[in-house]
C-alpha cells in the first residue's frame, strides 16, 4: 500500500514499505480528499515563484512491473486483480439495495 503524507517539512511517501521524504514538497487535494479517486501526487516548485510546479513521481508503476514479469506471472495478477475487482462491486451493489430498501421501504 502507498501512503502519502504531507509534513511540515515537506512530502514523505512510502513505495514498497520504504519511507521516503521530498524536502519542501506538497500534496495539493490534502484539503479536498474527494478528488475523484485518484492517487495523490508530491509536487514541488520549480523555483522561488508560485509557479511552475513539477510532479516528483515517486512510487512503484504497477504498469512497468507487470511488463518485467513473465507472461504466466502476469496473467495470475491480473486474475486475481479481476477477482478482487468483482468482489468489490458485489459488495457495493449490496450495500447500495439495503440503502435504497431502507430508505424508501422497498
Amino acid at each position: 500500500r502507498l501512503t502519502v503524507r504531507q509534513l511540515r517539512s515537506g512530502a514523505s511517501f512510502r513505495p514498497w514499505g520504504e519511507v521516503q521524504r521530498v524536502k519542501s514538497g506538497f500534496v495539493p487535494g490534502v484539503q479536498y480528499p474527494n478528488s475523484g479517486g485518484l492517487p495523490p501526487s508530491i509536487f514541488v516548485r520549480k523555483g522561488k515563484a508560485r509557479l511552475p510546479i513539477k510532479n516528483v513521481g515517486y512510487g512503484p508503476n504497477p504498469a512497468l512491473e507487470l511488463r518485467r514479469m513473465d507472461k504466466p506471472a502476469r496473467i495470475e495478477v491480473l486474475a486475481q486483480g479481476s477477482y478482487a475487482t468483482q468482489r468489490r462491486l458485489a459488495s457495493n451493489v449490496d450495500r447500495i439495495v439495503k440503502r435504497a430498501k431502507g430508505k424508501y421501504g422497498v
